[in-house]
């Protein structure tokens, strides 16, 4: 499918948005990968899918959003860890964070 416009003008229609998300979904599952859809804001159910998908293997939260950190140092409890990798737009370096500290990481 050919869109004949910028990303930025496409989203802006709710239809088009909503039929992407769809398609998206539906391209995912059927490779058997998991998929959450948030009605608003993402950024909460982001994290709370992190933490419950949390097992002994290093998890990692990765987004642009600065909130996504904020929220993962708030709800996740002191005795795991997991870690949020911010991508940079325009940069090609990236940020690893702590859950337990805003201390940024070397990129691994």
């Amino acid at each position: 499918m050919t869109v004949p416009t910028n990303q930025q003008q496409f989203l802006a229609n709710t239809h088009n948005k909503s039929r992407l998300i769809s398609r998206l979904s539906q391209k995912l599952k059927a490779a058997d990968i998991f998929v959450k859809q948030a009605n608003n804001d993402a950024d909460v159910l982001i994290i709370e899918t992190s933490l419950e998908k949390f097992n002994t293997n290093t998890t990692i939260v990765v987004g642009e959003d600065v909130d996504l950190l904020i929220i993962l140092t708030a709800r996740t409890p002191t005795d795991r860890i997991i870690y949020f990798l911010k991508l940079i737009k325009a940069q090609i370096e990236t940020k690893l964070h702590s859950s337990q500290s805003l201390t940024s990481y070397p990129k691994c």
